[in-house]
């Protein structure tokens, strides 16, 4: 597995993870009607491409397959989107692409990461040393979701 910069050619396969990763593992904490507004169907592609371009988006990457990508906000030290395919869940592929974030971070003086956690992604971040700042109810595409405000400090 290689860990990389994002290519535009990566954003179809980039969405479909996403997709494919919110429908099967996030539905373990978040209804199908939730789900539905999280990851729709029909996705803008030229708003992800360009937002994954803009901000600094590595992915993992093994015979030719994204196993998952993160996105960072250098401006902000945020950590906008961060998933792994449904398949490779719990073997390092996070904490890979994280180290990475991490270290471009580092190199840019960031002192802090922050995100938005969901339920299911919690303990991933508990476990890389995010900590809890508060739990929030958060509204999208008319729905209400739970999450958690996380910082790590670099």
């Amino acid at each position: 597995m290689q860990i990389r910069r994002f290519q535009k050619l990566d954003t179809s396969a980039i969405m479909t993870l996403f997709y494919e990763t919110i429908h099967t593992i996030n539905l373990r904490d978040y209804s199908e009607t939730q789900v539905n507004a999280w990851a729709p169907k029909e996705m803008n592609y030229e708003q992800w491409e360009d937002s994954l371009h803009r901000h600094c988006t590595y992915v993992a990457e093994a015979n030719q397959q994204i196993l998952g990508f993160g996105d960072l906000e250098l401006e902000s030290g945020y950590l906008n989107r961060f998933y792994c395919h449904k398949g490779c869940q719990g073997q390092g592929v996070g904490k890979r692409i994280l180290a990475k974030l991490i270290e471009e971070a580092q190199q840019h003086q960031i002192p802090r990461l922050h995100t938005e956690a969901s339920i299911t992604a919690r303990p991933f971040f508990e476990k890389q040393g995010f900590v809890l700042v508060r739990q929030q109810e958060k509204p999208l595409r008319g729905q209400i979701f739970t999450n958690f405000i996380m910082e790590k400090n670099l």
